[in-house]
C-alpha cells in the first residue's frame, strides 16, 4: 500500500512538472475531487492525475468515469458476439470478407496439430517441413501475451531469433495460436522502431445511425520488444484525428512518462504525418457499420506501403487514455450512449411487433 502511494506521489509529480498549462487545485477542493473520484471508481487515484483533475481547468464533471462506462458494458458488448472479438480466428473469418484490408494468416497451431486453411489438420511434428517467417499469437490473447516470433528454415526453428527445438516450441505454444504473415511496415512508422510493426489504435462509436471517430494513437515499441503493446512497457503519441499528424509529446506507463521524441532513435514526434490516415479512419467507420452490436471498438490498424491493414478489433473497458488528449468526454459518451440504446430499442420493437 505505502509502495502505491509512493508510485502515485512520484507520477503526480512528474505529470506536473510536464503539465503547467494550470495550476494546481486549493487543497480543499483537490482533496473533495479525488475522494469523489476515488469512491465512484473505487480507486484507480493515479488515473486522477494522469487526467490532471488536480488542474483548476479540469471539471470532475465532463469526464467519464471507468466505473460508469462499464455499468453499460453488457449493453456495448452482447455475449453471443463477444467471440468475434475475443478470437483472433473469428475475427479472421469477418475480416477476410474484406480481402484488401486483412493480414495474412498462413493457419493455426495447437500443441498437437498443425492447420493449414482448407486442409486437414497435420501432427504439430510436420511443421519442420515448411519454411515460414511468423508471428505466432494466443487466439485468445490480450495486451502482447503469449507472442513470438517463429521462423523456420530447412527443418530449423528460430523463436525470437535464437536457434531452438521442436520440444521447446511446443512447451512455448498456448493452447491455440494463429501464425500471421510479418508485414512490411510503411518507413513513416517504420523510423520510430524498427523492431516493431508500429500501429494506429483507432477508437470509434456506433451510436446505430453513424460511426464516429473518438480519438485515435499511434503506438510504438521501444527496446527489445517486437511488439507496441502499452502493457508491455511501450509508449503511444497521439494522433490529431482532423489532420493525421502526431502530436508533439509521447506518453509511457513507465518513467520518464513523456517523451518528445524516441528514446532510441531520437526520431521526434511532432510534424510527422501517418501515412494512409484518411483511407485506415474510412476502413474502421466502414467496418465499425458492419458490426452494429457493438457500441465501441478499438481498431489496431498497421500501415504498410501499400496501404492500411487491420490487425484486429477489440472491445475497451475504460476510456481514461482517450481522455487523457480528447479531454473531458462524458458529455460526448452520454449522448451517444442514449442514442445508441434507444436504437437498439426501437430494433427489438420492430423485431417482435
Amino acid at each position: 500500500m505505502i509502495g502505491k502511494i509512493k508510485d502515485i506521489i512520484r507520477t503526480s509529480a512528474i505529470i506536473n512538472n510536464y503539465d503547467n498549462s494550470s495550476e494546481s487545485k486549493p487543497a480543499l477542493p483537490l482533496f473533495v475531487d479525488l475522494m469523489k473520484w476515488a469512491l465512484v471508481n473505487r480507486g484507480h487515484i493515479l488515473s486522477f492525475f494522469i487526467l490532471g483533475l488536480n488542474k483548476k481547468n479540469r471539471k470532475l464533471s465532463e469526464y467519464l468515469h471507468t466505473r460508469s462506462f462499464k455499468s453499460s458494458y453488457r449493453d456495448f458488448y452482447p455475449p453471443s458476439y463477444l467471440c468475434i472479438l475475443e478470437d483472433k480466428l473469428m475475427f479472421e473469418k469477418f475480416i477476410n470478407n474484406y480481402p484488401e484490408y486483412a493480414p495474412k494468416n498462413i493457419g493455426y497451431v495447437t500443441k498437437i496439430h498443425l492447420y493449414f486453411p482448407d486442409e486437414l489438420p497435420q501432427p504439430i511434428e510436420n511443421i519442420l517441413k515448411y519454411d515460414m517467417n511468423c508471428i505466432v499469437k494466443n487466439t485468445w490473447g490480450y495486451g502482447g501475451k503469449d507472442i513470438f516470433l517463429l521462423k523456420i528454415i530447412s527443418g530449423e526453428i528460430f523463436i525470437n531469433g535464437n536457434q531452438s527445438t521442436l520440444s521447446e516450441l511446443k512447451n512455448k505454444l498456448p493452447e491455440r495460436a494463429v501464425l500471421q504473415e510479418i508485414l512490411e511496415q510503411h518507413e513513416v512508422l517504420k523510423q520510430f522502431h524498427p523492431a516493431s510493426i508500429n500501429t494506429a489504435r483507432v477508437v470509434t462509436v456506433n451510436t446505430g445511425t453513424e460511426v464516429i471517430l473518438v480519438s485515435t494513437a499511434l503506438r510504438m515499441g521501444v527496446g527489445n520488444n517486437f511488439v507496441d503493446n502499452i502493457a508491455k512497457g511501450n509508449m503511444y503519441v497521439p494522433i490529431n484525428k482532423h489532420t493525421g499528424m502526431l502530436t508533439n509529446v509521447a506518453y509511457s506507463n513507465k518513467e520518464p512518462i513523456f517523451h518528445l521524441f524516441h528514446p532510441e532513435t531520437k526520431v521526434k514526434f511532432e510534424g510527422v504525418k501517418i501515412p494512409y490516415f484518411k483511407e485506415a479512419i474510412d476502413i474502421c467507420k466502414k467496418l465499425h457499420l458492419h458490426l452494429p452490436y457493438f457500441f465501441i471498438l478499438g481498431w489496431d490498424v498497421a500501415f504498410t506501403p501499400k496501404g492500411p491493414i487491420i490487425i484486429e478489433s477489440n472491445n475497451i473497458h475504460k476510456i481514461t487514455i482517450e481522455q487523457m488528449w480528447e479531454g473531458g468526454l462524458k458529455k460526448q459518451f452520454d449522448g451517444y450512449i442514449k442514442d445508441f440504446k434507444e436504437n437498439k430499442q426501437k430494433e427489438r420493437r420492430l423485431n417482435y411487433a
